[in-house]
């Protein structure tokens, strides 16, 4: 039999790169990654027909920033930014850093499977 690699786990660092990007210590790791799911599920949740292909997790000393990949940016961001302001404070809650959000907009979210699974439920 051969050796089976996931396919993700092997292309990590070559051509695609890690959803969270922070380094932590004994416990402190466990402390993260455990704020860093329930800040993935919350954000999804909140945004689950808002077209949300990624979502990329950033931690530094003090920040804690996210980036959100969409495809309707104007559907987070809201009428006069009272979406994407809501969103910063029921994160920040979850959060015990400094919360920083950032949204990009895919160019052609058709290539992206999550994007195509959500549209597929959805409708």
């Amino acid at each position: 039999m051969g050796q089976k690699v996931h396919p993700t786990g092997f292309r990590l660092g070559v051509i695609k790169k890690h959803n969270a990007l922070w380094y932590a210590k004994g416990k402190s790791y466990r402390e993260n990654l455990i704020e860093d799911l329930k800040v993935r599920n919350h954000i999804n949740d909140k945004l689950r027909f808002s077209s949300i292909s990624k979502v990329e997790l950033e931690r530094s000393a003090q920040n804690f920033v996210v980036n959100i990949h969409t495809s309707r940016p104007g559907i987070i961001i809201g009428k006069k930014g009272e979406e994407i302001e809501s969103l910063k404070a029921s994160v920040q809650k979850l959060s015990l850093y400094l919360f920083k959000s950032i949204l990009k907009k895919l160019e052609s979210p058709i290539l992206m499977p999550q994007f195509l699974q959500r549209e597929l439920l959805n409708s």
